[in-house]
């Protein structure tokens, strides 16, 4: 995660081990300082999005799941190879947006 304390570290440690195994020339400077650019662009409008839907739920705000896609288009249940990338059944809401399921009602 390029918002966590010693991406840096763990991103040359990756790049270390990929140029060892597949003898590549690679500036991981360049990367890193492009990186870095994203990082200064996103960083106040990137939030802990479980902790922000949660603290919600705990103040007693209602908040709205809305989902798109049928349960054959479900990454677990659906009919492979014609399925997204996520969760599409009522799971999902915990899956997705890290709510409890005892947290869910109808209201």
């Amino acid at each position: 995660d390029l918002f966590e304390k010693g991406f840096e570290d763990k991103y040359h440690a990756l790049v270390k081990g990929l140029q060892e195994m597949y003898q590549f020339d690679y500036d991981a400077e360049e990367e890193l300082a492009r990186f870095q650019q994203y990082k200064d662009i996103m960083e106040d409008k990137v939030i802990d999005t479980v902790h922000f839907v949660n603290s919600a739920i705990r103040a007693g705000d209602t908040v709205l799941a809305e989902g798109a896609n049928a349960a054959l288009l479900d990454i677990d249940f659906g009919t492979y190879p014609y399925v997204t990338s996520s969760a599409t059944t009522a799971g999902g809401i915990c899956t997705g947006l890290g709510i409890a399921p005892t947290k869910i009602d109808t209201a």
